[in-house]
């Protein structure tokens, strides 16, 4: 594999000294307004893109914006060698200065068997040089997880991408869309040859998303970075088995952050393939040296958190430490605005995961949070009341997206919010049992919050099944 990506790599001394030595453009193309020459790069693939920035420095200069916004202000890399070297290129080169969001994800599932894909067979030869590629590129990421190379790569490029302000961790989709982030793309047509792939299997400690995480956090703190959104989330799809597991209930939104999680009547599915429930979530500690009295995270204002450890869920140290850990965590972070936290395996299992969301809530960790936001939650009103409780003064968005509430009372909820919620503006409610007497979706945003309760509770009181035509109000006055 070439140890440089062609296409992210800064330029060789050969084509340095052309960039340098072109003549100023005689043609009338250099001569137009930037905007149109922008508009003309903006219809271009980016190989023809390429060659057109080469043929003079005036459209080189003129293309610049486009190019950078197009290619490099939003940039993602997948938890491999080869992706992580390309990586360092950029952040080495010239248009590292542009990279605003980055990136990491998903975990490169290669320590499965290959599998070859359905249609013409393949000769015995090229199967045997498929599966040694594929051999040489997972024992080469195995060995970078292990000896801590992907931390110092990491560590290196977010020492020189000065401009990253948003952090985003990006879980396996299972799906066929494999070249979301950079390395997916050589993956499946250099290695595998188009023809192989590795099965998917229970990913190990090394390769969870929940240690990048925690390196790319500790990389961020100690690059003094500026970031204001982390986005460590995940969506829910769901399904129901005993009808058809390919049909979806509920809302589905298919991006490159999402990741699917299977439900059937009574009880979440565990994915043994989540990127969060292999090792906890660790956080960066605060510095507290005499040179460093302003948060490391200052400036933060969003961030969504995957709570998918498995020890979480049961009373004992791992989640003393993971409250802990969040509680300092969050207390670098004086400007947070919004906090989210999606459960990515049963939450129902005893009383610990209310008791930490209680706890949480309850320290005054969130104090001044203007938006909490909970999904993939199994939990009782009375649980959730004493989880809300101590954020009614300063609460202005909720959002409970794939909660389960075992009591079923949702309409008691919507009258606990009209009584206490006194500072709600927008509010976000997705029920996923369908079958159940209950809203299937309330969304609102606008000033009158208690008229809409107000109307939502009378239309509902008493009644058996609802329609979805009557779940959305848009908050228009």
């Amino acid at each position: 594999m070439p140890k440089v990506p062609w296409g992210y790599s800064p330029s060789s001394a050969v084509l340095d000294r052309f960039l340098k030595g072109r003549k100023p453009g005689s043609s009338i193309l250099p001569a137009l307004p930037a905007e149109l020459i922008q508009q003309i790069a903006a219809c271009l693939p980016v190989y023809a893109l390429r060659n057109l920035r080469l043929t003079s420095k005036e459209i080189e200069a003129k293309t610049l914006w486009y190019f950078a916004k197009a290619y490099f202000r939003s940039m993602q890399f997948m938890h491999s060698r080869y992706a992580l070297e390309a990586l360092v290129a950029v952040s080495e080169s010239r248009m590292g200065q542009y990279v605003q969001t980055l990136a990491f994800g998903p975990a490169s599932n290669d320590q499965g068997s290959v599998v070859f894909c359905q249609g013409k067979p393949l000769p015995a030869r090229r199967r045997t040089e498929l599966e040694d590629n594929m051999w040489s590129y997972a024992e080469s990421n195995r060995y970078m997880r292990l000896s801590g190379q992907d931390a110092n790569m990491i560590d290196t490029a977010l020492k020189n991408l000065r401009g990253v302000t948003v952090l985003k961790f990006l879980e396996d989709c299972n799906c066929s869309q494999n070249h979301i982030s950079f390395g997916g793309r050589y993956l499946d047509e250099k290695v595998g040859g188009g023809r192989a792939r590795f099965q998917k299997t229970t990913l190990d400690v090394n390769q969870s998303m929940a240690r990048v995480f925690s390196i790319v956090l500790h990389a961020a703190q100690d690059a003094k970075l500026g970031i204001d959104d982390i986005d460590a989330s995940i969506t829910y799809m769901y399904v129901y088995r005993e009808t058809s597991p390919s049909l979806p209930i509920g809302p589905f939104q298919q991006s490159p952050l999402t990741v699917l999680h299977f439900r059937n009547e009574t009880a979440y599915l565990e994915s043994t393939l989540s990127g969060y429930s292999q090792c906890p979530l660790v956080f960066p500690t605060p510095c507290t040296t005499p040179l460093s009295m302003v948060p490391g995270f200052s400036n933060l204002k969003g961030l969504r958190l995957c709570v998918g450890y498995h020890s979480y869920f049961w009373s004992g140290p791992h989640s003393n430490r993971f409250l802990k850990g969040l509680k300092l965590f969050l207390n670098s972070a004086p400007n947070l605005e919004v906090l989210g936290l999606v459960f990515s395996t049963i939450a129902g299992g005893g009383g610990s995961i209310w008791s930490l969301l209680s706890a949480l809530s309850s320290s005054g960790a969130l104090h001044g949070l203007d938006s909490f936001e909970l999904e993939g939650l199994w939990i009782n009103s009375n649980q959730l009341f004493s989880v809300l409780r101590p954020l009614q003064g300063t609460l202005k968005g909720l959002e409970l997206l794939n909660i389960k509430l075992t009591d079923n009372k949702w309409v008691g909820l919507l009258i606990w919010l009209r009584d206490n919620m006194r500072q709600l503006r927008e509010i976000d409610i997705d029920n996923p049992d369908v079958r159940t007497e209950l809203p299937r979706w309330v969304c609102y945003a606008g000033s009158d919050m208690k008229g809409f309760l107000d109307d939502k509770i009378d239309k509902w009181s008493g009644v058996e099944m609802f329609s979805d035509e009557d779940s959305y109000d848009s908050g228009s006055d």
